[in-house]
């Protein structure tokens, strides 16, 4: 585009080999933790946009759509998994609208009044700080609630004998696990054997 002489919009980006290679690497990696921890990638994409020098506006839809996107296709997912309550989900999708309906108007509002689009980066800035504070102050009391009232939080010793997670249980499988048995039985047997 250069080489022809092309005049780049306010908020274009501009690729070049380092954004190429860089960014692409930073989008599978927030891809990869948003799905570990559950979050919205779009959330997360949203300063990498702003770092691109997108304009803000452009930014916000971008990730909006993004977050629309997850959220719906994760909703799809637990309606035809039957796990989804629809009166509760009729309820949060009015409230959703609505919000961001709200904020919408408003934020446009403050940007065509003030002709400044630092108000989206600021929205966007204290959104996702406020989200990283309670993400983590509920990870945290989560955490230390199950500690003190000794809930099984997933630990277990190392150095434990593992055979009974190779015995399959139900009732078809009886004739099964008594050879799974014999055979671990006769093997650690030929194990201290050998030892003694």
């Amino acid at each position: 585009k250069k080489a022809c002489g092309y005049r780049y919009a306010d908020g274009d980006v501009i690729w070049n080999s380092y954004n190429t290679r860089y960014y692409p690497l930073i989008a599978v990696s927030l891809g990869v933790l948003a799905g570990s921890l559950g979050l919205a990638a779009g959330t997360l994409l949203g300063p990498v946009l702003l770092q691109l020098n997108l304009h803000p506006m452009v930014s916000v839809a971008t990730t909006g759509f993004m977050v629309l996107f997850t959220a719906s296709s994760t909703s799809l997912q637990y309606l035809l998994l039957g796990r989804l309550k629809l009166d509760y989900a009729l309820v949060y999708t009015s409230v959703g609208l609505l919000g961001g309906a709200c904020g919408n108007t408003v934020v446009n509002y403050v940007v065509k009044k003030y002709r400044r689009t630092w108000f989206v980066v600021f929205v966007l800035f204290v959104t996702i700080g406020f989200s990283a504070i309670l993400l983590g102050y509920t990870g945290i009391y989560r955490t230390l609630r199950q500690w003190f009232e000794g809930e099984d939080m997933g630990f277990v010793p190392i150095c434990q004998d593992r055979a009974h997670m190779l015995v399959p249980s139900g009732p078809l499988s009886e004739p099964l696990a008594g050879n799974i048995e014999g055979t671990l039985g006769h093997g650690i047997g030929g194990m201290r054997a050998g030892r003694a």
